[in-house]
């Protein structure tokens, strides 16, 4: 979009890490030592935090987004 077009919205892109894909869950094994299990859950849940932390960003910018089309 052109700078000074009247005619047209200046929508600012996400930040990158807004839009990076998550990691993918970590398979849990299930006949496995208990120790095992929690390490491999413990791992899925930080990669899921750190998946919400990323994206909250983007979350916010379409949230913003669609408040400055709506109002």
């Amino acid at each position: 979009m052109k700078s000074g077009d009247p005619g047209k919205l200046q929508i600012e892109r996400p930040a990158p890490r807004a839009v990076q894909q998550c990691a993918d869950p970590v398979e849990i094994p299930l006949r496995r030592h208990q120790a095992t299990q929690e390490a491999a859950w413990r791992q899925d849940r930080i990669a899921l935090a750190q998946c919400r932390d990323n994206h909250s960003p983007l979350i916010d910018w379409v949230s913003g987004l669609v408040d400055s089309i709506t109002d």
